[in-house]
């Protein structure tokens, strides 16, 4: 026969623990009073606690480092010096060939291709490296140069002139 005073089939244990369900419910709050109690006790504290400040760094990675932003530094200024240089070129070529047109709009188209050499504007020979001082003072001098030969002439040429007297001293402030 069976154990079962009920009849119903069900077997029931007669020791029985918690359910889960409490289970759960005590472990919850055990963690919540725990960490309740560890506030607690760090508020209710009578000296604050010291925070641990980082090591100073090393003077010698310091030292490093500004050197590295220095040797940046002179390089940015460099590839910007550079920069502007290749500017300065340019201008100046669009001056020539500014200065190529007006030339042929005032000899007029039945000029013959080659000039005499009495008449012909001798081919520069390649020019030495100039440093920075070099090239600012001869920007100036070319901008009062242009300047003055602007005041020499009239209408378009002086117009061009002018133009190129102001874009060199554009390229001397440049250059300071």
């Amino acid at each position: 026969m069976s154990d079962d005073p009920t009849g119903t089939g069900a077997h029931r244990s007669t020791a029985r623990g918690p359910s889960r369900r409490t289970f759960l419910i005590g472990g919850g709050v055990a963690v919540v009073v725990g960490a309740g109690g560890g506030v607690g006790t760090e508020l209710v504290r009578s000296e604050p606690r010291k925070k641990s400040e980082p090591p100073p760094p090393p003077p010698v990675l310091l030292a490093a480092l500004a050197e590295e932003r220095s040797l940046i530094a002179s390089l940015d200024a460099s590839l910007a010096s550079r920069a502007a240089l290749a500017q300065i070129r340019a201008d100046h070529l669009a001056h020539a060939d500014a200065l190529t047109a007006s030339l042929a709009l005032a000899v007029g188209p039945a000029a013959s291709p080659s000039p005499s050499p009495a008449t012909q504007t001798p081919t520069p020979l390649p020019a030495p490296a100039r440093s920075t001082a070099e090239l600012l003072a001869a920007e100036r001098a070319a901008s009062s140069r242009a300047a003055v030969r602007a005041g020499q002439s009239s209408g378009r040429d002086a117009t061009l002139l002018a133009s190129i007297a102001a874009c060199e001293a554009t390229h001397a402030e440049l250059l300071a």
